[in-house]
């Protein structure tokens, strides 16, 4: 991922609050009825009990996105917590000098409180 993997790390600390948030059992029930996006991989993971989401990044320039981050294994996870997790992720851009135009990722992301 060269200078994009370092930077999405610590923009996804930064923003590790905002996740935190999505544990709150109201904040839950407001997301509740939001769909959620799952992978459409032809082998997915096995659910261990985790939740993990595969962040979708790309690359502009100077920068990136996280496109979606659709639901890898849902471990004990409600509905309404994936939603906002998603929420939070798609679309955050994080500053990356040295990022090219047009590259793509796939990064698994454990969801924790």
């Amino acid at each position: 991922m060269g200078d994009v993997g370092p930077a999405l790390g610590r923009e996804l600390n930064e923003i590790q609050p905002l996740l935190a948030n999505c544990f709150d059992e109201d904040v839950q029930a407001r997301h509740g009825t939001t769909p959620v996006t799952g992978v459409q991989d032809f082998a997915p993971m096995d659910d261990h009990g985790t939740t993990i989401l595969m962040l979708q990044v790309e690359t502009q320039h100077g920068h990136a996105r996280i496109v979606d981050a659709p639901v890898e294994t849902r471990g004990r996870a409600s509905d309404g917590l994936i939603a906002c997790a998603q929420l939070v992720l798609r679309g955050h851009r994080v500053p990356a000098p040295g990022a090219e135009p047009g590259k793509r990722y796939r990064l698994l992301f454990t969801l924790l409180p």
